[in-house]
């Protein structure tokens, strides 16, 4: 791979916020020995569950620092490596099938394999050793499955989600446990999980049992290595940095090295600025740094001036967009619920044109804050997340819409579980207020059948519910009205007919009191 010229092209050798991918081998740097300790185990083990919190660099370290020195041995020796990237999401074993099929150029023929895979996958406790069989590898031939992010399996594996059961979860994990304690010596395994989630294999013996006989913790990285992950990929880019900028990025990052993805950002916009001013003989300096906001703001401002950027009807789909794709757990914390295009388009009631591009404005190689890569075709069955989830986290005006989207999902589930309550006859239609509060939220968030599957599937029975609650309101209203505008129309009446009477008691009064007057008057004179 030719290193990215500083004059050509617009490419930043920091990935930002997604993972270095395998073409990016050579910008990864300070995790040499990392690299080495784990595919010594991997080989020796054909497993290897490498664990951390989230963004210390578990994908980058499997993707530029592990599975490049196999395809270095492959080289060395007479075999060759198949190497398969898969991710569990809300589809374990949809997505491990697409993973298996992916290489196949003859459509007609991956229709049939994916099928074929899915069902063995599914149905088979030995169902990788099947699909291998199937795929006629060949001899020499090895392959090593990368299941990334395996803590997806726990976090969209419940009911509470909407996104799968746990009895899928066990069935996925007991799939790869068999695949390697079985007769599949060319099989190898790596996952990557997070360490606040490691705790959830311990539900499955097998599995544990993997785990503990091979492992590595991702640990914190000293300031050699830091400074490494800085240069590095500065020099390979054929540029220089000041030393002033990297000893003050040392200092910001050496006891937050869990926030690599927010720092490869920060590079990666110091990087775009730099370039921009067109002074390819100055190093990067300390006043590049600042002026994309540093690690503190850059991620926040650079959403912004991409969400700014697009248009009203663009900002509209955008919003319902990572409204779709984010949410908060049972935890109360911030989740990404990776969805394919055609869901969110529905959801956003917009077409796939414009739906792409927004979605390219934030996957564009100086954003990287969803994906897919950018190189890859979007379609409608493409599967569209967050490239890390801390953007929850730092975009404040994301922060502000998952907020959003809790209350509205709160609401919505409150208004179909009354409507459950109803059609069994244990509750009546809603009255105020609550009734106006249903009223403003449906208005204000136009929820319709796409968004709502993801948390209650009885979207119709809801909003028929709350038609008919507000049908009710409306008649009792109208017949509050008709019934106060009779007795309006009564007592204008009655006051008509009682003014009526005052006046000719008035006039009777006058008349009496001239007719006084007169008398007295004729009493005088007589």
């Amino acid at each position: 791979m030719t290193p990215i010229s500083i004059y050509d092209k617009k490419s930043s050798p920091f990935p930002g916020l997604r993972p270095f991918v395998q073409e990016e081998s050579e910008y990864f740097f300070g995790r040499g020995n990392e690299s080495e300790v784990i595919t010594g185990k991997l080989l020796r083990n054909r497993f290897i569950a490498i664990t951390g919190s989230s963004g210390s660099g578990k994908s980058s370290l499997v993707q530029c620092g592990l599975i490049p020195r196999i395809r270095t041995l492959a080289l060395k020796s007479d075999e060759k490596w198949h190497i398969y990237l898969t991710k569990p999401g809300n589809d374990p074993f949809g997505n491990l099938t697409e993973s298996f099929v992916e290489a196949i150029a003859d459509a007609d023929r991956k229709a049939d394999l994916r099928n074929e895979i899915l069902k063995l996958l599914r149905e088979s406790p030995d169902g990788i050793k099947d699909v291998i069989r199937k795929l006629q590898f060949g001899i020499n031939s090895k392959i090593l499955l990368f299941v990334d992010q395996f803590e997806e399996l726990f976090r969209y594996g419940s009911t509470a989600t909407g996104s799968g059961t746990g009895s899928e979860a066990s069935a996925f994990i007991n799939l790869l446990t068999n695949a390697i304690i079985g007769n599949n010596p060319d099989f190898y395994l790596i996952i990557t999980l997070r360490s606040d989630l490691f705790s959830e294999c311990s539900h499955y013996r097998g599995f544990t049992n993997l785990v503990n006989n091979s492992n590595f913790l991702v640990s914190g990285i000293d300031r050699e290595n830091i400074r490494e992950i800085i240069v590095g990929p500065v020099r390979s880019a054929g540029a220089e940095i000041n030393n002033d900028l990297v000893e003050l990025l040392i200092n910001e990052i050496e006891d937050r090295t869990d926030q690599l993805p927010v720092f490869q950002h920060a590079l990666m916009r110091t990087w775009n600025h730099w370039k921009e001013l067109n002074e390819p003989e100055r190093p990067l300096n300390i006043n590049d740094y600042r002026s994309v906001g540093t690690m503190k703001d850059a991620i926040s401002t650079h959403a912004d001036e991409v969400f700014n950027s697009l248009g009203k009807e663009g900002r509209r789909i955008c919003e319902k967009l990572f409204k779709v794709i984010t949410g908060k757990g049972s935890d109360n914390k911030g989740i990404h619920y990776p969805s394919n295009a055609q869901t969110i388009k529905l959801a956003a009631e917009c077409t796939s044109e414009d739906l792409f591009e927004v979605i390219g404005k934030f996957r564009d190689p100086g954003v990287c804050m969803l994906t897919p890569h950018s190189a890859l075709p979007l379609n409608d069955d493409s599967i569209i997340d967050l490239s890390h989830e801390t953007l929850i986290y730092l975009w404040d005006r994301l922060k502000k819409w998952v907020d959003e989207e809790q209350s509205s999902v709160q609401k919505y589930l409150q208004l179909s579980e009354a409507s459950e309550l109803y059609q069994q006859g244990k509750a009546g239609l809603l009255k105020q207020p609550d009734l106006q509060i249903a009223i403003n939220w449906r208005d204000i968030n136009n929820p319709n059948l796409w968004w709502a599957q993801k948390y209650n599937p009885a979207y119709e029975r809801a909003m028929v519910y709350l038609r008919a609650s507000e049908k009710e309101f409306l008649v009792a209203e109208e017949k509050k009205a008709r019934f106060n505008k009779l007795r309006f129309r009564k007592i204008r009446i009655l006051s008509s007919i009682l003014g009526v009477i005052a006046v000719l008691t008035a006039f009777s009064m006058i008349i009496a009191f001239i007719s006084k007057v007169s008398a007295d008057n004729q009493l005088k004179i007589f």
